[in-house]
């Protein structure tokens, strides 16, 4: 389905491509994202998404009840049909991308905001750090809310009056809204085949890919406010399955965990290894894709 307005331009000729990702019976959420793009000027494409609770059981089995993915010391916890339904969901459209030729791809999922400003930001794309493969354009972090976005280096890319790109430099959580390279589709695919992390785990760890992530901030997109926590595509928030409990820490280690992850922080937003907080995560995928 697209918008029959002419869409802004940029320097490589036209707006990317929007895949809007919507399970096939959310029709209010449809119509919600549909208005706001249509008023935007902007084509776009719903893509069907996958059903995790219609999987059959074989498939389940097959791509996500056998995978574990260790979050913490001693924390464990297996995929949901859920969140296997939203991975493959994201992966069908980066094959969409590379299938296309497509240099480039917005890829949204159905219950956000999208401001206007997103038309301006694009429009400054000739400016983005030219090694850029994946950039966000809505984010949140466990230190920062939607609206704030999670960190970013200090230095980064004016591309709007108030907003600019930068490299991520804590793990951003949300994978609703963001724009991937034909490059970034195929290392993303790669890396999340088979799968084994939630859709967001895997852009919001993206460097752990090879991928360079970058993202808008303050963000351009954010969470529709009438059902933040009510998404058809459960995120790994709302489906836990615990095998083992987070130890407990007295107050003293948790100050001074605290303390020494906020001196790690500054130091990735001066530009000291911004992506060193997705190396432990590489470590644990890379050791379970082993197996």
């Amino acid at each position: 389905m697209a918008a029959n307005a002419m869409p802004p331009m940029t320097a490589e000729g036209g707006f990317p491509a929007i895949f809007v990702i919507s399970l096939s019976t959310s029709r209010e959420r449809r119509e919600h994202i549909a208005r706001q793009l249509t008023t935007l000027g902007l084509p776009w494409e719903f893509i069907d998404a996958v059903d995790g609770l219609a999987l059959p059981p074989d498939d389940v089995q097959r791509v996500g009840d056998s995978t574990v993915i260790e979050v913490s010391p001693g924390l464990r916890r297996r995929l949901t049909p859920g969140e296997i339904g939203c991975a493959l969901s994201h992966q069908h459209c980066y094959r969409l991308i590379r299938e296309r030729g497509l240099p480039m791809a917005i890829i949204l999922e159905d219950d956000v905001d999208v401001s206007v400003e997103l038309l301006a930001v694009m429009r400054a794309l000739p400016r983005f750090p030219r090694n850029w493969e994946l950039v966000l354009f809505a984010h949140h972090s466990a230190r920062h809310g939607p609206n704030e976005g999670a960190a970013t280096a200090w230095r980064g890319v004016a591309v709007h009056r108030r907003h600019r790109v930068a490299r991520v430099v804590e793990f951003a959580m949300g994978a609703m809204a963001y724009l991937i390279s034909h490059e970034g589709a195929r290392k993303l695919l790669d890396h999340g085949t088979p799968v084994r992390m939630p859709a967001d785990w895997l852009t919001g760890y993206a460097p752990s890919a090879g991928v360079r992530l970058f993202a808008v901030t303050p963000p351009v997109i954010t969470p529709h406010a009438a059902t933040p926590h009510a998404t058809t595509l459960p995120d790994r928030e709302a489906s836990f399955s615990w095998t083992q409990q987070t130890p407990r820490r007295g107050p003293v280690f948790v100050r001074l965990r605290m303390w020494v992850g906020t001196v790690l922080l500054w130091m990735r937003k001066a530009g000291v290894y911004p992506d060193a907080y997705s190396r432990r995560l590489q470590a644990l995928t890379n050791g379970n894709r082993a197996r």
